[in-house]
């Protein structure tokens, strides 16, 4: 008995529709190259070794870490842009008036990076970037609500650190901007405690805990400390201002070992979940990484996007068939990045 006709030109069809032009993760992924590329190489490795390298090798290894940085900074700049674009299209979890914010938002912070890539430094760009930091700001905080939005059990908790971060960050730039640095160094006490708790919040729903996960979070954990701990005991008194050079936390500057377990559990987690067998899981474990590689309170443009990228994306997450706590319609293309 020969097959119905009439479904070869639907399969036809619909084998050949083409897909998007944008593939989210690759550019994910060269963002993920880019930011590991300038932490380890531009920011660790050099302000480890100091003035004990050749100004010839120390030059190369600067272009590097331009190139990591320059890497992740436009590879970042696409996939957010995309990213932004996918979830304002939600119609079922973000409302008009959230849609025509994120659009505002995105474009005065994409915006601001052009000019920083482009301008030579002044002061009339130093104002510029610090709206554009703003504007940033609130693009994030936009996307960290849109998620809590969707009631996705398991990642309210995480969300909500995250919105409070961002939140308190806008209070510390507003703050510096005010000359009040007592006040904003009280805050960035609390921000850096969000950030550092942001993963572990996220580690249940991303699959670091349950039964294969906590082993690998376990393992990737010890190897971190490890590291950490060889870290500083290469350095000795070097190691405090190094370690501030490189991930901006300084909250306990006085009992910095405190930090080796701390950040042992926190990369342990982003690691275990980035390795995850699940496809969504692993788009978390990326997102966590990204948040770590950009560093507490991002000074740059460009690690914003990057922060503001692994935001879009566990957002993404967040929503996946879900919107207000309730499952959604619609096909399945539309969920995947």
């Amino acid at each position: 008995m020969r097959d119905d006709p009439s479904q070869e030109p639907q399969n036809a069809a619909t084998s050949a529709t083409p897909g998007p032009i944008i593939r989210v993760p690759v550019f994910v992924g060269l963002t993920l190259v880019g930011v590991l590329f300038d932490l380890l190489l531009g920011r660790a490795a050099l302000l480890t070794l100091g003035d004990s390298i050749p100004q010839e090798t120390r030059s190369l290894w600067l272009r590097m870490s331009t190139f990591g940085f320059n890497l992740a900074t436009l590879s970042a700049s696409v996939a957010l842009m995309v990213m932004v674009s996918r979830i304002a299209r939600r119609g079922d979890a973000v409302p008009l008036v959230g849609r025509l914010s994120l659009a505002i938002f995105g474009g005065v912070f994409l915006a601001t990076l052009t000019l920083a890539l482009t301008e030579e430094p002044s002061v009339q760009l130093q104002r510029q970037l610090m709206l554009g930091r703003a504007g940033g700001y609130m693009l994030m905080s936009l996307l960290a609500v849109v998620g809590l939005r969707a009631r996705h059990r398991g990642m309210q908790l995480g969300l909500t650190l995250w919105a409070a971060m961002v939140f308190s960050s806008l209070a510390v730039l507003v703050l510096e901007i005010g000359q009040a640095p007592r006040l904003a160094g009280q805050i960035k006490v609390a921000n850096e405690a969000l950030w550092l708790l942001i993963p572990v919040a996220f580690g249940p729903a991303f699959g670091a805990f349950d039964a294969r996960g906590r082993y690998r979070t376990l393992a990737f954990g010890l190897v971190v400390m490890v590291a950490l701990a060889v870290w500083r005991w290469v350095l000795d008194e070097d190691f405090t201002p190094v370690f501030f050079g490189v991930f901006q936390l300084d909250a306990l500057r006085h009992t910095v070992a405190l930090y080796v377990p701390i950040l042992g559990i926190v990369a342990g987690v982003s690691l275990s979940a980035a390795t995850s067998r699940d496809a969504g899981q692993r788009v978390g474990g990326v997102a966590l990484l990204l948040l770590i590689g950009a560093g507490h309170l991002p000074r740059s443009v460009g690690m914003m996007v990057v922060q503001a990228l692994s935001l879009a994306l566990t957002v993404w997450h967040a929503l996946g068939r879900r919107a207000f706590g309730r499952t959604v319609s619609g096909s399945a293309g539309e969920v995947p990045l």
